[in-house]
């Protein structure tokens, strides 16, 4: 039961209008006879707890009829709440009351809070893709500046390829090397050596008594010793040579020391007669270094004259410039072109990447990259080359699958 005695002071005005709203609908249902009025000689019983309302007359089963029949939801949450003492469900009963009457009280926070919550994915998203693009546009600096780096050092060490053309020009001992070896397979033309390759295909001409002249060897030993050493490119120049007719016939030093450490060597000796033009691997670079008027560089490769060498030494830049004639000529495809032949430098590998220091600087940056080179392979049979993609270096942790 619920009586007036028992309210809170904070709870007294919402009794009295629930109380009015209970004696109106009470009076109305008087008159549509569902509430019997009791008899005037009834006597009055004390209230009990199972009663409600004993002062306005209303019988414990009055009240039962009220409650399935009250218009007002607010008199069943209020008297719930009252007769479960629990302030929680009044509260509740309330909040349910209004949002039923008007759901914006919901809808519009709800829309508010879609709202924020999308501005935030969309924040988000936006910054995601901003750091991306700030981290995307650093490797490709990082990767610019190691590009420039490779040029700088490139630079440097192709410089003595000048100074080389010029003694070829001026000193008659160089340019008739060119008369001498010939155009492969001319009668009277340097020979093809024995082929020691699986595929039987000659790659070596015979220059004996042409290349190892004494006199013309002291001579070349000389002048590319001096040019090496004004081009200050320790442990990165590591070999000059010169390639009469696309033929090399002289290499300083022809066994390196001076430019590794104790104990690691680079013998060129086998490069002695090495005929450029017809070695199906080193062909295409050839035939595309003829008719160019600048140092076309190729590599790094590796390098067939030291195969017993130790691996930090096996690969190389090959720079070539082709010296000018009007005396010679060679043909590449049918076309003659006035060259007698080329300048070479050899560029170890291995110098330049750690000068470039490439492993440090995109590990410290925490990226992660892959240097590859594209081979121009000759297949004999056809005649047509073939491209071969060839890993020069990488991260150690590229495979894992690094975005940058």
């Amino acid at each position: 039961s619920i009586m007036a005695s028992q309210h809170k002071q904070g709870a007294s005005s919402m009794f009295m209008e629930s109380k009015n709203t209970t004696n109106d609908i009470i009076s109305n249902k008087r008159q549509q006879g569902s509430i019997a009025k009791p008899a005037s000689n009834s006597k009055p019983t004390p209230a009990t707890d199972n009663e409600s309302f004993t002062s306005s007359g209303v019988t414990p089963a009055g009240l039962q009829l009220l409650h399935a029949n009250a218009a007002d939801e607010s008199i069943m949450c209020f008297q719930q709440a009252e007769l479960e003492g629990s302030t929680l469900k009044e509260r509740l009963c309330r909040h349910g009351k209004a949002i039923r009457k008007n759901p914006l009280i919901v809808m519009i926070p709800l829309l508010i809070f879609i709202l924020l919550l999308t501005s935030c994915v969309v924040v988000i998203s936006t910054t995601a893709k901003a750091q991306d693009d700030q981290l995307a546009n650093e490797a490709r600096l990082l990767a610019i500046e190691t590009g420039e780096v490779f040029a700088d050092s490139l630079d440097l060490a192709i410089a003595p390829l000048f100074s080389l053309a010029q003694f070829v020009k001026q000193l008659m001992e160089f340019n008739d090397l060119a008369d001498e070896i010939g155009p492969a397979g001319v009668p009277g033309s340097a020979p093809f050596m024995p082929s020691l390759h699986e595929d039987g295909i000659p790659t070596h001409r015979n220059v004996s008594g042409i290349c190892d002249d004494p006199t013309t060897l002291k001579r070349f030993n000389d002048i590319a010793a001096a040019t090496k050493e004004s081009a200050k490119m320790e442990k990165i120049l590591v070999n000059l040579q010169l390639a009469p007719h696309a033929v090399v016939c002289m290499a300083y030093p022809l066994n390196n020391t001076e430019d590794f450490d104790d104990g690691v060597y680079m013998d060129n000796s086998g490069i002695i007669g090495h005929d450029l033009l017809e070695d199906p691997a080193r062909s295409f670079i050839a035939q595309a270094t003829v008719p160019s008027d600048n140092v076309v560089i190729a590599g790094p490769l590796s390098l067939k004259q030291c195969s017993d060498c130790d691996p930090t030494v096996k690969q190389a830049f090959i720079a070539r410039l082709p010296i000018a004639s009007k005396s010679h000529s060679i043909a590449v495809d049918g076309t003659p072109y006035e060259k007698w032949g080329f300048a070479v430098a050899l560029i170890n590998w291995d110098g330049v990447v750690e000068k470039s220091n490439l492993q440090e600087s995109f590990a410290q940056r925490g990226f992660s990259f892959r240097l590859t080179r594209t081979d121009q392979i000759e297949d004999p049979e056809t005649g047509t080359f073939i491209p071969k993609v060839v890993t020069l270096t990488e991260s150690p942790n590229y495979e894992d699958g690094g975005k940058y």
